[in-house]
């Protein structure tokens, strides 16, 4: 799981512990986490430590540092060896990364991580809507940074542009163009949200 450490209200830091916590009582399965920030190195290291994480990895992410990455904390062989999913493929060219997801935690990882997304997206637009209700610039910056990273983790790029746009003119106060880029943005995970609804992990 790659975790951003800075999300608004509940931080990534918050997030792990909650997650190991929860791991402890209920005996379930270790999930490894890696913490994404853009942090100094060094602060980034101590933090994911003392939140129990397995590693960190710096903003921009490269791909060839993630990829070692998550060798480092599954294992090459668990890494690499490639497992099977069914996705019905759509016309509107969604296209999730289930492959990847699946091969990094497993199938109950991958099935974990829409049902995580599908909730934390609908929040997130909810989130979208009420700032751009009350004029809060700054609350759409926070809820659409979140939701594009959120996308782009999922392989729902085209959304996770659109997210974009509107943090875009959220940082800039354009609430007019905010409000044309939000529509778009609301369409396209109408369709992503769809595609999850289609899928089927085994």
């Amino acid at each position: 799981m790659l975790m951003d450490l800075h999300m608004p209200l509940l931080d990534g830091l918050d997030t792990a512990r909650m997650i190991r916590e929860r791991e402890a009582a209920e005996g379930l399965r270790r999930v490894p986490i890696v913490a994404v920030t853009a942090s100094e190195a060094t602060t980034a290291r101590d933090q994911a430590q003392e939140s129990s994480m397995d590693g960190y990895l710096a903003k921009p992410v490269n791909r060839e540092f993630l990829t070692r990455m998550i060798q480092s904390v599954l294992g090459a062989a668990t890494a690499v060896q490639p497992r099977h999913t069914h996705s019905e493929a759509r016309s509107d060219g969604s296209s999730l990364r289930m492959e990847e997801l699946i091969n990094i935690g497993g199938p109950e990882m991958a099935r974990e991580a829409l049902a995580v997304f599908a909730t934390h997206s609908r929040e997130l637009l909810i989130r979208l809507e009420d700032a751009l209700e009350r004029g809060d610039a700054s609350a759409a910056v926070e809820a659409s940074h979140s939701l594009k990273g959120s996308c782009l983790a999922l392989g729902a790029d085209e959304t996770s542009r659109h997210a974009a746009g509107v943090e875009h003119r959220a940082r800039k106060g354009d609430l007019t163009g905010l409000r044309e880029a939000l529509t778009m943005l609301e369409s396209s995970l109408h369709d992503v949200q769809a595609a999850i609804a289609e899928l089927t992990v085994v």
